[in-house]
């Protein structure tokens, strides 16, 4: 996968896309194996691994305000661990399942409508929401947008300012 954290390590990952990336075994996109971590406003689509496109074994992990979609495998597996997962689309992957995690509030399974995931314009990917997402006033209704709204899903939602996304 993309990015694998081990042991006693805690870290808060943001405003983050993980896409293309590709696994022979557990997740395509984020492995941990103990520590504790935070996931908040974060895209994770097309992703190939095993189990799925976020695996936590051992240790802890909040999910929230993220966008997991078009994965191989399921979109979170917890196995001895404790995984909480609120204010999150699961869309389009092998599996729509939250396995042996704890599903809070305000979770969704529908079409994300990113602006372009393929690539097919000048500039690449483009993981902004389409007007018509779903996603869009849809996060953790306790965070705002820049523009007083409730939060979008995604690495664009949330209160940092548009001109530094």
């Amino acid at each position: 996968g993309a990015l694998c954290v081990y042991d006693e390590s805690v870290y808060e990952l943001t405003r983050s896309v993980f896409s293309g990336n590709t696994a022979t075994g557990t997740a395509g996109a984020i492995v941990q194996v103990g520590g504790q971590g935070t996931v908040s406003q974060v895209v994770v689509h097309d992703n190939d691994g095993a189990y799925g496109a976020i695996v936590v074994s051992e240790g802890a992990l909040d999910v929230t305000n993220t966008i997991i979609s078009a994965n191989e495998g399921d979109a979170v597996v917890a196995s001895d661990a404790s995984v909480d997962v609120s204010w999150t689309d699961a869309w389009g992957n092998d599996r729509d399942v939250f396995t042996g995690a704890s599903e809070g509030d305000g979770n969704i399974a529908e079409d994300p409508r990113f602006v372009d995931p393929d690539g097919d314009g000048v500039d690449g990917a483009d993981y902004h929401l389409a007007a018509t997402s779903p996603c869009v006033d849809a996060g953790d209704p306790s965070i705002s947008d820049e523009d007083g709204t409730r939060s979008d899903m995604g690495a664009y939602g949330g209160p940092e300012p548009e001109e530094t996304r």
